[in-house]
């Protein structure tokens, strides 16, 4: 009977050689998956990889088209997770409710007294500071992606009162600018209504013309950083780390608890502008829903950028640390009451 030839067990050089060319092979591939993102401003290169395409819908009506953001899942928001692409990685994230020293704080600032033709101050209540990051392509007019901007928002109400919270607003809209505030401030105090898990804000300018860098950073990497600051009676100083869902009416899969927060968001906008009619304003604005994931206290003095939510074990202070602290104090007053 013939012999079964066995195979030659291969040599030491062989099998480094096997090794090298398979560690070449995945560092070739790697490097081609991501020459996109890392050459995306390049000129020669920006003609091949971009400008990205997020849009559907008829060509010949821009305002039918919507937008798919394939970064974000909401499939288990009811139950406190958020799934969401971030830096090119999928990652389940625990959304969190915000403490009660931001809620009280924003409360106060939200009610402070109005005045006719007073535009909401930057970095308050409605006008907080948003940053975002990740699209390198972006539009091609700066060689860097971190954006930030100022933009109208607020805390939405629950699920369980946002219908008729929207109905009252359209109820109210034309009424006299003074009569529309007071009745929001009342209904502001009432923490019951309201849901402190989300921030809410609009994409004005955006559409499929005009891309704006918030819109841009957002469908690739949906991390929204929201900076509130303000003096009043104090230098509180929040943030919060958000993964951001946005909204289009155009979106055939919009679900029916996100048309009522992106009416809340456009009704709450136009809410503070004098006007005759609903009409006047479109009130089908691209929304950002920020779901709350972290909570840093910024404010010096009391906190200095530590995470509040959720409560993080930090290292006790420095001697010295404490020394520039008590320094800090005698300088400007003791800051505990915030």
């Amino acid at each position: 009977m013939n012999k079964i030839k066995e195979n030659p067990k291969p040599t030491v050089q062989e099998r480094r050689t096997f090794l090298k060319l398979g560690s070449a092979s995945l560092l070739c591939s790697y490097l081609l998956a991501n020459v996109k993102h890392v050459f995306a401003y390049w000129p020669p290169l920006y003609k091949i990889t971009g400008p990205k395409n997020y849009w559907r819908g008829p060509e010949d009506d821009k305002d039918k088209q919507y937008f798919v953001q394939e970064t974000v899942n909401t499939s288990e928001v009811d139950r406190g997770y958020i799934w969401a692409r971030t830096e090119r990685w999928w990652r389940r994230y625990q959304i969190q409710h915000a403490d009660d020293k931001f809620i009280n704080w924003f409360i106060k600032d939200a009610t402070l007294p109005y005045e006719p033709g007073q535009l909401p101050r930057i970095g308050g209540a409605y006008m907080p500071i948003y940053g975002s990051y990740g699209n390198r392509r972006g539009r091609r007019d700066s060689k860097f992606h971190l954006n930030l901007a100022c933009k109208g928002g607020g805390i939405p109400p629950n699920k369980a009162n946002i219908k008729q919270i929207n109905q009252e607003m359209l109820d109210r809209i034309v009424q006299p600018t003074q009569e529309k505030i007071a009745w929001l401030h009342d209904i502001i105090k009432d923490t019951s209504l309201w849901d402190y898990s989300k921030i809410v804000s609009i994409e004005i300018f955006l559409g499929p013309e005009f891309e704006t860098h918030t819109f841009l950073n957002l469908m690739e990497n949906p991390v929204s950083n929201i900076s509130f600051m303000n003096r009043q009676g104090g230098f509180e100083h929040f943030e919060l780390r958000c993964i951001c869902k946005l909204l289009c009416a155009n979106d055939p899969a919009i679900t029916e608890d996100e048309k009522d927060l992106m009416l809340f968001s456009n009704l709450f906008h136009i809410f503070w502008t004098p006007i005759t009619s609903v009409d006047q304003y479109p009130i089908d604005l691209v929304t950002a829903v920020h779901y709350i994931v972290e909570e840093f206290d910024n404010a010096p003095y009391t906190a200095n950028g530590i995470r509040t939510v959720p409560p993080f074990p930090y290292a006790p202070a420095s001697k010295r640390r404490a020394q520039i602290q008590r320094l800090l104090e005698l300088r400007f007053g003791n800051k505990n009451e915030l």
